[in-house]
């Protein structure tokens, strides 16, 4: 895509993440830092399960051969799917581990990196940029 876009790789360095990136990446970290596994996780997990599930439904509608046809390809293979479905595998079999009292901070997590994948999707089709 950088050839495409001609754009040199050095940009890649002075590149800065937009404001819903770098809350969505800090949260990431912040939880692989300080989060027990099970929630790590929750939290790692609507990445893979919304690029999937995403990947699916355009694969069923986009015409062939679009520009972003090696990203859905990727993306709606069934491997890809099948590794989702390990990666949900291991989320449950963590909670199980848990007590029922823990499993909200989960469902939190796993919550708001939903709603950080929309605000990602979300920037990038407005190219927000920092306010100031």
């Amino acid at each position: 895509y950088l050839a495409k876009f001609d754009i040199p790789l050095d940009a890649i360095a002075k590149a800065e993440a937009s404001p819903a990136c770098q809350a969505y990446t800090s949260y990431l970290l912040s939880a692989a830092a300080t989060a027990d596994y099970a929630e790590l996780t929750a939290a790692i997990l609507p990445c893979f399960w919304v690029y999937w599930d995403v990947g699916t439904a355009i694969s069923k509608t986009a015409a062939r051969d679009n520009f972003y046809q090696a990203w859905i390809d990727t993306y709606a293979d069934a491997g890809f799917g099948e590794q989702v479905q390990k990666a949900r595998g291991c989320l449950d079999r963590a909670a199980a581990k848990l007590t029922p009292a823990a499993h909200p901070r989960l469902h939190l997590a796993f919550k708001r990196c939903c709603q950080y994948e929309w605000l990602f999707w979300d920037s990038a089709y407005r190219l927000e940029t920092w306010p100031v």
